[in-house]
């Protein structure tokens, strides 16, 4: 006899099922459309929820099992067994060739066994997993002073088109809906870089319904007035509760009395009216809170700019992310290490501009605020677009050796790791409970993008699938090492005189904890005589401190 147990990856399927009409909204029935092509038909959906979706619940009673061949369900309430009929085994076991469950061999069901398979639930790592950044390449076609990367990466030119498919498959399949393009520079593969946005495409829900198909599904005509909206039965209802309530004014004025004006409670029809506009306002609009995302990170200077915007707004709701080191041409060119990018964004920010297409602007701000026309085009930009302005830089790579570290100790130093402090104030919970995952282009699947240099991360696609590497994160030693407490030990044997004393955020701090941890317990395996000190050579050489 054999017990069906949720993995990782069942696990968090069964999270995403759970909430889709929450998350997706009217766009629900489209996303459900969309993970059947992944999960083979709607009916293999709609039976694993049922099947397993009690487990979310602490007072689960139940047990899915196997036994020659045959499957049923344990009520442990009860206790008593009922078949599943026959029909349903092929959906099951596909179940398990995705991954999505494992088959654990048991002597008997009990109640204990549905108790831990409740927890397993509960306590899945990957329970928040929501993210993956696809890094296209480690090329690029700059060589900026503050990259942490270090420059382009030589011999990363990236994985094939198909190994990407074949590990972004799982990840749509569970729900992870929102995804990003970087590098290096990912427009140096740009027909790849296409290819899969049109890939995700067909599992992310990117377009919702349009107006007149919400209009249609809620109020039945593709162009509603104000009086088709008060015919709905939620506010004929409301009518007649209003009606009966002689008070009703009160409570409401009481209840949302910063929502309302004194003329919009002057009688009922009013407040109906009132109410029945703001719902079809709403219903109107674009909510992007119901749809999945798109984001390719660029340095903007791509060939063919409108050309790209315009494939890119094609799909929906896909986001175009550049970096603006100053709002000086000399000072960005310098900074870059080529001449012409300035313009190049500048023509990218236009561009955007005429066509309604999102871009977001990373703004630096090197330099600062030197002339009148570096202040006109900083207001521009903040009156136009969207952006994060920055004043930071990672102390990793090349900002290494181009720009003055910090030589004072204060809240982000070596020594500064302890899981008493919150994360990214002194600890991390990435590589524990990941709620991004990274895939590098050789392969390797992490949770950070400051960790592209690491030895070795939660596994390799190109030796075992996204699946297995997922369902089994908890096992990864830069998991266990957070576990184990052996990361703040690591850290303590970095040796200060290679290192900064002072860092600008405690993640370098990690990144370098991880990276000397998982070197030196290498070096121990293949027989090093003095694997503190080479690990700490080789940590400082990857990230350019010496």
């Amino acid at each position: 006899m054999e017990a069906l147990k949720l993995t990782n990856l069942g696990s968090l399927a069964l999270e995403n099922l759970a909430r889709m009409k929450k998350r997706y909204g009217e766009n629900s029935a489209l996303k459900y459309e969309k993970l059947s092509s992944l999960w083979g038909s709607p009916k293999s959906i709609y039976l694993f929820r049922e099947l397993f979706l009690d487990y979310q619940s602490e007072k689960a009673s139940h047990l899915v099992l196997r036994e020659d061949g045959n499957y049923s369900v344990w009520d442990s309430e009860l206790p008593k067994e009922f078949p599943i009929h026959q029909s349903y085994s092929k959906l099951i076991e596909g179940y398990e060739k995705n991954q999505l469950i494992r088959l654990e061999p048991i002597e008997e069901p009990s109640k204990k066994l549905v108790y831990e398979i409740i927890q397993g639930v509960k306590n899945n790592p990957i329970k928040k997993l929501d993210f993956v950044t696809v890094e296209l390449t480690g090329l690029c076609n700059l060589n900026c002073k503050h990259c942490y990367r270090g420059g382009s990466r030589t011999g990363e030119y990236g994985l094939t088109v198909d190994e990407i498919k074949a590990a972004l498959g799982p990840l749509f399949m569970v729900g992870v809906s929102d995804l990003s393009f970087t590098g290096g520079e990912p427009t140096l593969r740009m027909d790849d870089l296409i290819e899969l946005i049109d890939y995700s495409s067909k599992f992310l829900v990117l377009k919702g319904l349009s107006r007149e198909e919400k209009m249609i599904s809620h109020y039945g005509v593709a162009d509603p007035t104000l009086d088709d909206v008060l015919r709905l039965p939620e506010f004929e209802n409301a009518r007649g509760e209003l009606t009966a309530d002689p008070d009703w004014k009160a409570y409401v004025s009481k209840k949302y009395e910063r929502l309302f004006k004194k003329e919009e409670l002057s009688d009922i029809d009013a407040f109906l009216k009132f109410l029945a506009k703001k719902q079809l306002d709403s219903l109107g609009r674009d909510n992007h809170d119901h749809l999945d995302s798109i984001t390719i990170l660029s340095n903007g200077t791509f060939d063919n700019p409108k050309e790209f915007v315009d494939i890119l707004k094609s799909y929906g709701n896909v986001n175009l992310q550049v970096s603006l080191d100053s709002y000086s041409e000399k000072i960005t060119d310098q900074n870059r290490g080529k001449p012409g990018v300035f313009k190049k964004v500048m023509n990218l920010i236009e561009i955007c501009k005429q066509s309604q297409f999102n871009l977001d602007l990373c703004c630096l701000n090197m330099g600062g605020l030197q002339t009148e026309e570096e202040f006109r085009i900083k207001t521009y930009i903040e009156a136009n677009f969207s952006g994060i302005q920055s004043e930071g830089l990672l102390w990793l790579g090349n900002a290494v050796k181009n720009y003055k570290l910090e030589t004072e100790e204060g809240e982000n130093y070596i020594g500064c790791l302890s899981p008493s402090k919150k994360p990214f104030e002194g600890w991390c919970n990435g590589s524990v409970k990941p709620k991004k995952i990274n895939l590098r282009p050789t392969g390797n699947v992490g949770n950070c993008n400051k960790g592209y240099a690491l030895p070795e991360e939660f596994g390799n696609v190109r030796e075992k699938s996204m699946a297995s590497i997922l369902n089994d994160v908890q096992n990864a030693r830069m998991a266990t090492m957070f576990k184990d407490g052996s990361i703040e030990t690591y850290q303590n044997e970095l040796d200060r005189s290679l290192f900064p004393k002072e860092f600008s955020s405690s993640c370098e701090v990690v990144v370098l904890a991880l990276a000397y941890g998982l070197t030196k317990e290498g070096l121990i395996k293949s027989g090093s005589k003095n694997p503190q000190k080479e690990a700490n050579l080789e940590v400082a050489k990857t990230y350019k401190f010496i």
